[in-house]
């Protein structure tokens, strides 16, 4: 994790990979290069009544 934080009445939590590459999991090929980067919603966890 690299921040936590409040932001619009919910919390924010930034992170990343520790890993410098990965391994493609549809062709299997070596990538050092980020190809995305998007938000995910946790769904299920108990943030002291805060909207996520």
């Amino acid at each position: 994790m690299d921040r936590v934080h409040e932001s619009g009445g919910g919390v924010v939590i930034e992170a990343r990979s520790e890993r410098e590459q990965a391994d493609c999991p549809g062709c299997g090929s070596t990538s050092a290069r980020v190809h995305g980067r998007y938000r995910r919603r946790l769904a299920d966890t108990a943030l002291a009544g805060r909207p996520w």
